[in-house]
């Protein structure tokens, strides 16, 4: 090469005049310039006693790292390179032909790819107008891409389209690619789109069929068709391709009273408008025939012709679509649908085989994808089986969930610490780990129903909970068709928080025969039984007393407590408790009302009294029921329980006086 050339490249360029930067300059076509080309392009092209140059580019501030397989330029000394190069070639100053036989890469052993990119490069030095050649070498790409279904060639692309010169990129094949790239998740420039009449129509239906799916919603009332986003009014979904030109090509006839005449036998043309739909709403007079829809890819929708006073055919479609998949959610059936978007890393949009015009919401359960080592966006145009969970036919909502989920080592009386997501009337939702490695893997989340609280939660409420706070569970029950997981609380924790011999303040919510039930702080209810209550002090609901924890069995969850300071050993306890307000419920009561407790009263201590021993419980209700019938028995004459009755009506009487469930007098 004429040492003019160095002078010649770099005088234009803000780096320092050097043979190491013109050798730069010479070896700036492809991504990554291996060792051979670097040499080949220095004997060529630089001549001998050079050798010492590959080091100088090596160390040199144009070069962005040094690998084993050759240099990387930086991206800026590499563009403006590239455009210092073709400025001389085209003017001549450079000769094309012998600059091409000195950077051949043919026989390097580069990857395919990177000669893709190199020969894309130098179109752009050698032609005036490298556009129609670009665009055929990345058409071919394209169509390689589909039909051999080899997506990793979009990895180099979504790279490449950073660093090939924008004249080259200036083609609807390059725009394209850039879609298919983003549209993959791939990340990558986004290309300004080509004028619509220039889309690649060739590789153009094949490609798309590979990116995920849009929807656009469509109606038609007899004068035109309407296109936009999925309303009420537009409720019928057509798929695209999620691109941003988004073309509907829309096919329609000519109407029977078009004005002029025709050609005898000759039928009327079709109208034919291809309309972006990325816009927003686009209104078509299509009249009230027979109408066609094609999207980019080639997918088709026919609706048929309709009488302009009734409504089109296709929302009775739509109704029967509706019906059927009301059927499926009434039954949990479920359903086989395709995923057309993903919306987020556990939701996808999905569309039913059945019901071609409806789209659905699917959400995944949490950690369900990763479990499967996917990523919702790799899902799409997947076929997956779904039963519907919410069904909103008026706003024509409809919400998801896989037909059947996984339930991993959850398995009833499985006890288990979960984590608090939130409270409602109902109950708790707990999030528990349905696999050995806790809350790192796939979680599930299930239902403390209110029915398992402890008492004073059934009454007061469940205490403050924090999103996330720990709450230790046990399984009751694993519905994998349904997903249902009910748990139940642990209540050690609440019933540790206060140990034997603790003294704590409590409140009396309930008056039985046999003693009170006392609610302590911690939300569980503990008895006092009569035999640790002093003869002469009275216990009534609503009683704030100081108790002493006698007992705490976690087996069965219950708690006794003793009156503070405690009954003096040998001195008399309650033998019986009255129910409160028996006495002025007694006086107060109805002559007619009066002369039946008086009458009960009598039975009891008849039939008690004529006993040798205590009698059972059941069998001394029987006695009255048989007796007096139940105009007794329905609500116990006003005191709600049985026992409360006979201690209300006969003081003398002593309940549990054998054993549990056993009666006699005093």
């Amino acid at each position: 090469m004429p040492a003019t050339w160095t002078e010649t490249l770099t005088g234009e360029l803000e780096w320092e005049p050097s043979p190491a930067t013109t050798l730069g300059i010479l070896v700036s076509g492809p991504p990554l310039a291996p060792y051979p080309l670097v040499r080949q392009v220095r004997r060529a092209l630089l001549g001998p006693g050079t050798l010492h140059l590959e080091a100088e580019l090596s160390e040199s501030d144009i070069v962005e790292a040094v690998s084993k397989d050759g240099v990387e330029l930086t991206a800026e000394f590499r563009t403006a390179a590239r455009a210092a190069l073709r400025r001389h070639v085209l003017s001549g100053a450079v000769p094309a032909a012998e600059l091409r036989a000195a950077t051949r890469c043919d026989d390097l052993g580069m990857s395919p790819l990177l000669l893709l990119e190199e020969q894309l490069v130098w179109a752009y030095l050698s032609q005036d107008d490298p556009r129609q050649e670009c665009d055929r070498l990345l058409t071919d790409c394209l169509l390689t891409i589909a039909r051999e279904d080899r997506r990793r060639i979009l990895d180099w692309a979504a790279g490449a389209l950073f660093r090939l010169p924008d004249l080259v990129l200036d083609t609807p094949s390059a725009w394209l690619l850039s879609e298919v790239c983003l549209a993959l998740h791939r990340e990558t420039r986004r290309l300004p789109p080509p004028p619509m009449e220039n889309l690649p129509s060739g590789p153009l239906q094949e490609v798309l069929r590979l990116v995920p799916s849009a929807l656009v919603g469509f109606h038609r009332d007899g004068t035109t068709l309407q296109l936009g986003p999925i309303g009420r009014q537009r409720r019928i979904a057509f798929p695209l391709p999620a691109i941003a030109l988004r073309p509907v090509t829309v096919t329609w006839p000519e109407p029977d009273d078009a004005t002029g005449p025709g050609p005898a036998g000759v039928p009327r043309r079709n109208h034919e408008l291809t309309v972006d739909t990325a816009d927003g709403i686009v209104e078509i007079p299509v009249g009230s025939g027979p109408v066609r829809l094609r999207n980019a890819a080639g997918a088709t929708v026919d609706l048929a012709a309709f009488d302009p006073g009734g409504p089109p055919p296709e929302l009775a479609d739509v109704d029967r679509m509706l019906d059927l998949l009301e059927e499926a959610w009434r039954e949990s059936r479920p359903l086989r649908a395709q995923i057309v978007r993903a919306m987020s890393a556990r939701a996808v949009i999905v569309r039913f085989h059945d019901a071609w015009a409806i789209s659905a919401y699917l959400r995944f359960e949490r950690g369900w994808v990763e479990e499967q080592g996917l990523r919702t966006y790799r899902l799409v145009g997947e076929d997956v089986e779904v039963r519907i969970s919410n069904f909103d036919r008026r706003l024509q909502r409809i919400m998801c969930r896989p037909a059947t989920t996984t339930t991993g080592i959850l398995t009833p009386g499985m006890d288990l610490v979960g984590r608090f997501i939130n409270a409602a009337d109902f109950g708790l939702f707990v999030s528990v780990p349905k696999t050995s490695l806790g809350f790192a893997g796939p979680t599930a989340t299930g239902l403390v129903h209110e029915s398992g609280f402890p008492p004073g939660w059934r009454r007061d409420g469940p205490p403050g909970f924090e999103k996330g706070d720990p709450v230790e569970v046990r399984v009751v029950t694993v519905d994998p068709d349904t997903g249902r997981i009910s748990l139940s609380l642990r209540m050690d924790r609440f019933l540790s928080q206060y140990p034997e011999g603790t003294v704590v303040e409590g409140r009396v919510v309930r008056v039985l025969s046999f003693g009170a039930l006392v609610a302590i702080p911690s939300g569980v209810d503990g008895l006092l039984h009569i035999s640790q209550i002093a003869a002469d002090r009275d216990v009534a609901f609503g009683d704030a007393v100081l108790v002493r924890v006698l007992k705490v069995d976690h087996d069965s969850q219950r708690v006794w407590f003793a009156t503070e300071p405690p009954v003096p050993e040998g001195a008399p306890t309650r033998t019986v408790m009255l129910v409160p307000g028996t006495a002025a419920r007694i006086a107060s009561a109805a002559p007619a009302d009066a002369e039946r407790l008086e009458a009960v009263a009598e039975f009891i201590r008849r039939t008690l009294g004529g006993l040798p021993g205590p009698m059972r419980l059941v069998d001394l209700a029987k006695a009255i029921n048989d007796e007096f019938g139940a105009a007794v028995t329905g609500e116990w004459l006003g005191f709600g329980k049985f026992s409360h009755m006979l201690v209300g009506l006969v003081p003398e009487v002593e309940v549990d006086a054998k054993g549990p469930g056993h009666v006699r007098l005093r």
